[in-house]
């Protein structure tokens, strides 16, 4: 065999696996169910981490009394662990956590914690970061500011449970009933 098809045939097996591990990637990227969480506490724009949002999903986890009495202190409950998603995509009816050795049957989508993520703060179940362009920037930070919109973030939720936010919508928030 010739060394100049054996050097181009080394050349290429490099160039070769990074067009593979670029194609899974990208494949990978694309499969799942998107859903549409509500978020809150809002950090937006961090200009030393870039253009980005940081937030706290929002999920629809059923009332219990612990929760009440940290939301009526304005405390934001610590969540961990999976979130089960139960719904028609996009939109979400009901979610709950799951705890150790609970049964995942009857959810949609689960999302799991991306323990790869969890040294920069952020989780991917319960927190979690927007890519915003510098155009788009501070038009999304005065409707964050608006406490008459209740903000969004589409996640798209893969089959192995990792959720990837795609973007951030806004909807009149409603109107809570006075006691």
């Amino acid at each position: 065999m010739n060394r100049t098809m054996v050097w181009a045939g080394t050349l290429a097996l490099p160039v070769l696996a990074l067009a593979a591990a670029w194609a899974n990637t990208h494949f990978m990227a694309q499969q799942g169910t998107d859903w549409d969480v509500p978020v809150s506490g809002y950090d937006p724009r961090d200009p030393l981490r870039g253009h980005y949002i940081r937030y706290q999903y929002d999920w629809p986890l059923p009332k219990t009394a612990a929760k009440a009495d940290d939301e009526e202190m304005g405390f934001q409950p610590f969540l961990s662990g999976p979130v089960c998603i139960v719904g028609k995509s996009p939109a979400i009816a009901s979610a709950r956590l799951i705890t150790g050795g609970e049964d995942e049957t009857g959810c949609t989508s689960i999302v799991r914690p991306n323990s790869w993520r969890e040294s920069d703060g952020e989780d991917g179940a319960h927190t979690d970061r927007l890519y915003v362009p510098q155009a788009k920037a501070p038009t999304m930070e005065a409707k964050l500011r608006d406490e008459k919109q209740q903000a969004f973030v589409r996640i798209r939720v893969r089959p192995d449970g990792v959720a990837t936010p795609l973007s951030m919508s806004f909807m009149p928030r409603p109107v809570e009933a006075k006691e």
